[in-house]
């Protein structure tokens, strides 16, 4: 029962994210019904349920059959299978802990879609999630030197790219990132991350690149790659370096 009522309750949070980060970016406000891109029609409450309002209309609006973005169903699933994910893999905690951790993850969720489909980092997220995550991770006992040294990495290391290549190479985002990013996972889980986003960033390149789906001069956004990384280190960071070591 538990495992369904996260997994809905990720779902309608992805669904509304979505929805927060597309009127973000347009200009619009984030209250009222939300409507067909297309035809403008409002929708319906049944249409509102998620992952299976998008299986029902097979993808389509009811009205003027015009097709739905599928960022909408793998946006819903996905978060919906993320706040199932903090349950299997950390059954121990407390439920003040579980909800902190499903509200780190949505931060970083919003993030992700932000960089993914228009390539920037706000401050409007970074920022307070930076602050939220430094308080929780104080007050539950974590050991300060190591988040300050994992900010003090994170952000420094994107910093230094930024003011070497006058913000070509990275935005300022990522330096906010990449501070949430050491606070969140110490000093040496920090470095654990960009390791792997770095590595998972190259032969996602060499793909698109040897299927003609990039030009070397495309900019691909890095937050893509630093949020999992951050997420799979968060979880599995120890059993990674283990085997490493």
């Amino acid at each position: 029962m538990h495992i369904f009522l996260l997994f809905f309750l990720g779902a309608v949070l992805g669904s509304f994210v979505l929805v927060f980060v597309q009127r973000c970016m347009a200009g619009e406000t984030i209250g009222g019904r939300s409507r067909c891109n297309a035809c403008k029609i409002q929708l319906k409450a049944i249409e509102l349920v998620p992952v299976l309002s998008f299986v029902l209309l097979r993808g389509k609006c009811r009205n003027c059959k015009s097709s739905i973005s599928n960022w909408h169903f793998f946006v819903e699933v996905i978060l919906g299978l993320a706040f199932v994910s903090v349950f299997f893999i950390t059954p121990e905690i407390g439920p003040q802990d579980v909800f902190i951790r499903l509200f780190l993850l949505s931060s970083l969720f919003v993030l992700f879609l932000f960089d993914a489909k228009h390539g920037v980092l706000p401050d409007l997220i970074t920022l307070p999630t930076l602050l939220f995550t430094f308080l929780y991770m104080w007050f539950a006992g974590y050991d300060v030197p190591q988040m300050l040294g994992g900010a003090v990495i994170g952000s420094g290391f994107f910093a230094l790219q930024y003011i070497l290549s006058k913000g070509r190479w990275v935005g300022s985002g990522d330096i906010r990132l990449g501070a949430i990013m050491g606070v969140m996972l110490g000093l040496t889980g920090v470095l654990l991350a960009l390791g792997i986003a770095y590595v998972a960033g190259a032969l996602i390149a060499i793909v698109l690149l040897l299927a003609k789906r990039k030009k070397m001069a495309d900019a691909i956004p890095f937050g893509i790659f630093l949020i999992p990384s951050t997420v799979v280190v968060w979880y599995w960071g120890e059993r990674i370096l283990a085997l490493l070591l």
